[in-house]
């Protein structure tokens, strides 16, 4: 009798640490936090974006496996001394794709140090072409974004050389910090 209630003890126990493991909700950001960062330098890690790219991302983690959005992006480079700042996104919200719970895609592993992964639609309204986000929360508590947008291969290819776009590709660490990143003081 002992030993079986041994037994059930052990699986329950198994039981709740499993449905436990995966509980993402530490990485919300409370009200007045956001995660913030900047773009990774190497040029092998990010095209059509500049090396002063910065990031800012309010997220409600316990959200990641639902219906609705998660979270908000912005994206923007200060302005330098040449050149004017610009706003890549701006409040964009992170829109799940729901088929993707039931695809291999929803299990998407990028290495060591990551506790989950995820894929986002971005629509920007400022009339930018939509892209994709991967955001990915890391062990060490921060979260890392990738974003992603395929791009003309020349303007040969497309009947109407207004719709041109160049190839994004960024890779984000961002970090949890009070207030809105420095946004809006660009």
């Amino acid at each position: 009798m002992f030993f079986q209630r041994g037994i059930a003890a052990g699986a329950l126990f198994t039981l709740v640490a499993l449905l436990g493991c995966d509980d993402v909700s530490a990485f919300s950001t409370e009200k007045g936090a956001s995660y913030c960062g900047a773009i990774t330098l190497g040029r092998r890690f990010r095209e059509g974006l500049g090396p002063r790219v910065q990031m800012r991302l309010a997220l409600d983690a316990s959200r990641i496996d639902a219906q609705g959005a998660p979270g908000s992006v912005w994206a923007w480079e200060p302005a330098s001394q040449v050149q004017a700042g610009r706003t890549l996104l701006d409040g964009v919200t992170l829109e799940p794709f729901a088929p993707i719970a039931h695809d291999a895609l929803g299990d998407l592993e990028l290495g060591e140090g990551r506790e989950r992964n995820a894929i986002y639609a971005l629509r920007p309204t400022t009339g930018g072409e939509s892209m994709l986000a991967v955001l990915s929360l890391r062990t060490d508590g921060r979260a890392e974004v990738r974003l992603l947008r395929a791009g003309q291969i020349s303007a040969a290819s497309t009947p109407d050389a207004s719709t041109d776009r160049t190839p994004l590709f960024g890779v984000f660490l961002l970090e949890r910090r009070q207030g809105d990143c420095g946004y809006g003081t660009r």
